[in-house]
């Protein structure tokens, strides 16, 4: 049974918009939205007494090489918080660069939402960067291997060694953003941190990337829907919590050090120490990454999808893919006011209820779509 809004409970929302150890998806676990602070502060958490439900919007649109139209669109509201710490990007073929960096030449798009917490500082620098680091990582590291497809070649899928060096490059993309924003705050970011859910877009494959407790999910012309759901959270993730144990650090109430829920983030420099290397930090920065080639006679991509734990509190990927594909992106707006609790999400003692968080939901809708076996990193 779908977790998506009924169409009577989808009229409700439209007026709100200015414009009209691995878990296996589903809803995420109450209680998981604050991610920085003890549970008694978490749960006392004064919110707004009215949600702020205006929508902060990003749309672009390109024809691709291959002739597909791409429609992306990313639609944010700041919900019952006192701040909005959520922040986004999209960025097209076409879009302008830094005089230094210049586009790779497989790809196409990059489609990014950060969820900050403890601040916006280490949210807005990934939204400003990360699309330009991970660029620069995939140009500068690019060998070909001599069978894989070269640039306007639409006969080849990539091979093995393709998706390897995809998922490496967004490796060392994900720790440099890290390293490149810990140099550039100088040592004022405190304690601000972000996940991440981003997805590169090229001819022959797109790449989804997760970090944290965001997610994001590609679905086929078949119907079938590649996602990105296992959340870096000691509490539902038994390898992430034996990770930070063996770190030297602890997980008290389900949060690294009794801090912080997720043990994935770029930022939270008090979980990084500088003397130690990123491999034996308690919150490290590598992210979960999946390839999906596109290959001619396959299923095609047809909706990309991507979205912060607001999101995911309350729907999974393959119902929000599923419903934007059979009512085109349009109905992004109506998903996104379905996260946002109608009433202020406090229980009489103060507990925070689902929908009480900033909500970030992005998509990416490819049309005249027509295939993709998925090959996931190892």
């Amino acid at each position: 049974m779908s977790d998506l809004p009924t169409a009577e409970q989808s009229q409700r929302f439209e007026s709100y918009g200015p414009v009209g150890i691995p878990i296996s998806g589903g809803r995420r676990p109450r209680g998981t939205a604050i991610r920085y602070g003890s549970r008694g502060e978490a749960d006392n958490a004064k919110l707004l007494v009215k949600a702020a439900r205006e929508e902060h919007c990003a749309a672009d649109s390109m024809r691709s090489a291959a002739g597909q139209q791409i429609a992306a669109e990313i639609r944010a509201i700041q919900g019952w918080r006192k701040t909005m710490e959520d922040r986004h990007a999209i960025v097209l073929r076409y879009s302008p660069l830094p005089d230094s960096v210049r586009w790779p030449d497989e790809v196409e798009g990059f489609i990014g939402v950060y969820d900050g917490h403890n601040g916006t500082a280490a949210a807005e620098f990934c939204s400003s960067h990360m699309h330009r680091i991970i660029f620069e990582e995939l140009d500068r590291s690019r060998q070909p291997h001599p069978t894989s497809p070269r640039a306007g070649d639409r006969s080849a899928s990539p091979t093995f060694s393709d998706v390897r060096y995809i998922e490496a490059s967004l490796e060392r993309a994900f720790q440099r953003c890290d390293d490149e924003f810990r140099l550039a705050s100088r040592g004022e970011a405190g304690d601000s941190g972000t996940t991440v859910a981003c997805a590169v877009i090229s001819p022959t494959w797109i790449a989804l990337a997760t970090l944290g407790d965001a997610r994001c999910g590609l679905r086929l012309t078949d119907g079938t829907c590649v996602a990105l759901e296992s959340d870096h959270r000691p509490p539902v993730n038994e390898p992430e919590a034996r990770r930070v144990l063996a770190t030297g650090a602890t997980v008290e109430n389900g949060r690294v050090n009794g801090m912080l829920s997720v043990s994935r983030a770029i930022g939270d420099f008090a979980f990084k120490p500088i003397d130690a290397p990123p491999a034996r930090h308690p919150v490290i920065t590598r992210p979960d990454v999946a390839i999906v080639p596109v290959v001619p006679g396959g299923p095609q991509p047809h909706v990309l999808v991507l979205g912060c734990d607001g999101v995911w509190e309350q729907l999974n990927v393959a119902d929000v893919a599923r419903r934007l594909a059979e009512s085109s992106i349009g109905c992004l707006s109506t998903v996104l006011q379905s996260c946002c609790a109608m009433n202020q999400p406090l229980t009489e003692t103060g507990a925070m209820l689902h929908g009480a968080d900033n909500v970030t939901l992005g998509a990416a809708v490819f049309a005249d779509a027509c295939t993709a076996t998925t090959v996931p990193a190892q």
